[in-house]
């Protein structure tokens, strides 16, 4: 190579390392400026982040209903109505201990909550529940006062119990189950706490002997006129004044429908959230089964047809105030079914023969969607009632 061409090579290697640093020189003062706006867009991403949660958080709370509804499939008993992410504990008080067979107990049941609870719980049912039973079988039982404290959450409970002989010993445990929302499934959801039992010294009620008894008692002289035989005509004369005149049977059928009719304009008036929530069950009933029924599309044919009977069962339950304890072959064998018409009972039996058909049907089973339009068709029938 010639001193020429070999000076051109050096000098174009030194222009390309000249650009080189004055391109580090000219990145190097930029840095700071790329830094700035990658930060800046950062930031503006996380505050737009931030809104669009903080939006659907509010959309979410907004279309959540106002009293949280503990699901009518896979509810134990005894359920209390009682809903809370925290807990709800159980204890029981009575007074006296020691007594005799027939005297008032005074018997009290506090529930408090621990945590946050959504819905309050209601006066345990020992008059009807079938959980309960023990009690009706020991004492006579009578709803007392009641005590309210949402805001420390506290509610107490008041009952009079009355031992029916000697040998009872003991109240027995209480237990009540409340709802705990969150869990999957939904029904993992109830809860069950417990209060003791309280021992109890009941003796027999002492015996009044007759020679114990003080003061005279007179018997009661029949008047005269019983003893007097009559004969003749006025064996067949009715006796004036034993049967009301006209004007008093008018009477009667007059005023009758208007004290009834005032009667219900007044209730209605003074007590207007009766009716109101009698209205708002039998639609929550309503809508929550046609919710239920048709989230079973996926569902497998016995494992649909089991939860068809549920949903139905629970649904006749709430809309007709049925025993909670009323399982759905006893409502196919029309035990408290008297509120339905002789065509409702009919079809509510054919349909639960058929659930029971698809469940212990040998594999494959057959498809259960009929199972699950029946059983719409049946609710959709009973809300159009009045």
């Amino acid at each position: 190579m010639s001193k020429t061409g070999k000076y051109t090579k050096d000098c174009k290697m030194q222009n390309a390392n000249c650009k080189l640093q004055i391109e580090e020189r000219l990145l190097g003062s930029r840095e700071p400026s790329l830094v700035s706006a990658q930060a800046s867009s950062n930031l503006q991403f996380a505050i737009l982040f931030v809104l669009f949660f903080s939006l659907s958080s509010l959309r979410a709370q907004a279309a959540q209903p106002d009293r949280p509804e503990a699901p009518l499939v896979g509810r134990q008993e005894p359920f209390c109505g009682a809903i809370g992410s925290g807990r709800f504990k159980v204890s029981t008080t009575a007074t006296p201990t020691e007594l005799q067979a027939g005297d008032p107990i005074h018997f009290t049941i506090r529930i408090e909550s621990v945590g946050l609870w959504q819905r309050a719980p209601e006066r345990p049912d020992l008059l009807r529940k079938l959980e309960y039973a023990q009690f009706r079988e020991n004492f006579h039982v009578a709803n007392d006062a009641e005590r309210l404290s949402p805001q420390q959450g506290i509610w107490e409970f008041d009952f009079l119990l009355r031992p029916k002989n000697e040998r009872v010993r003991e109240i027995p445990s209480l237990f009540i189950v409340y709802f705990r929302p969150g869990l999957t499934p939904p029904e993992k959801g109830y809860m069950t706490t417990s209060a003791p039992a309280i021992a109890l010294q009941v003796k027999a009620r002492a015996k009044v002997e007759v020679n114990e008894i003080q003061g005279k008692i007179e018997p009661a002289q029949p008047p005269d006129r019983l003893y007097q035989i009559v004969t003749g005509p006025q064996v067949l004369q009715r006796e004036n004044g034993s049967f009301p005149n006209g004007w008093l049977l008018l009477l009667l059928v007059v005023v009758t429908p208007i004290v009834s009719i005032g009667w219900f304009a007044w209730y209605t008036r003074r007590n207007p959230d009766a009716v109101r929530r009698r209205r708002l069950q039998k639609n929550r009933a309503g809508r929550q089964a046609l919710q239920a029924l048709h989230s079973l599309h996926a569902a497998e044919p016995s494992e649909a047809a089991r939860r068809v009977a549920g949903i139905i069962a629970g649904y006749l339950r709430h809309r007709f105030n049925l025993d909670d304890a009323l399982q759905p072959a006893a409502l196919g064998a029309n035990h408290g079914t008297d509120k339905l018409s002789s065509d409702q009972r009919t079809r509510l039996a054919e349909l639960l023969e058929n659930c029971d058909s698809v469940r212990y049907a040998p594999p494959p089973a057959p498809s259960h969607q009929r199972l699950t339009s029946e059983a719409t068709e049946l609710i959709l029938d009973w809300e159009s009632q009045p």
